[in-house]
C-alpha cells in the first residue's frame, strides 16, 4: 500500500473514532439532562405536597443530595408588596 494512501486512512480512522466519541458524549449529556430534569419535576410535586414547616434530606443514587425545607406560615399572613397605603 501506498505510504501516502496508509497515512489518509489512518488519519480518517482516527477523525471517525474522535467524531463517535463525540457523539457519545453528547447522547449521554442529553440522557443525564432528562434524569435531571425528571427529577426537578419530582422534586417540585413533591414539595408542593409537604405540610408547612417540614423538611426533606435526599442522598441521589450519583452521591449528590437535596435539602429541601419548607418554611413554617408566617404569622399575620402573606407579605404585602408594593410598600404602606
Amino acid at each position: 500500500m501506498d505510504p501516502v494512501l496508509a497515512s489518509v486512512l489512518m488519519a480518517l480512522v482516527g477523525l471517525g473514532a474522535r467524531i463517535v466519541a463525540l457523539a457519545f458524549q453528547e447522547a449521554r449529556a442529553r440522557r443525564q439532562d432528562r434524569q435531571e430534569q425528571s427529577r426537578r419535576r419530582e422534586l417540585a410535586v413533591l414539595a408542593r405536597s409537604l405540610p408547612r414547616g417540614s423538611r426533606l434530606d435526599e442522598v441521589r443514587e450519583d452521591g449528590s443530595e437535596v435539602h429541601l425545607r419548607i418554611p413554617p406560615e408566617r404569622v399575620g399572613g402573606p407579605r404585602e408588596e408594593g410598600g404602606s397605603a
